[in-house]
């Protein structure tokens, strides 16, 4: 089982929760998780976006996806707004 991850931080981790992330950082070796943060990464847009310009959002959440995805693992992210933003960006990308 691989338990190497491309990590999504997203901007709440980055800044207003940073606790969250330094906890995250410090319990995954402990759980045998290697997290890779994704280079580049943008905001996903949360849920203020999707409201103003829904193209923007998943335009902004697929080139996320297509980060994640060039780097050969899943993507992890412990933000509940950017897990919602992300998969709901998977869902209608696979949709076509």
């Amino acid at each position: 089982m691989n338990n190497e991850f491309a990590f999504f931080p997203g901007c709440v981790l980055s800044q207003a929760a940073k606790e969250s992330k330094i906890s995250l950082e410090a319990i995954a070796p402990v759980l045998g998780i290697k997290l890779h943060e994704i280079k580049g990464w943008s905001c996903c847009g949360a849920s203020q976006a999707q409201c103003v310009d829904p193209m923007a959002s998943l335009v902004a959440n697929a080139r996320n996806i297509a980060l994640a995805e060039g780097m050969n693992m899943p993507l992890l992210t412990t933000c509940s707004t950017c897990m919602l933003t992300l998969t709901k960006a998977k869902l209608t990308l696979d949709k076509g």
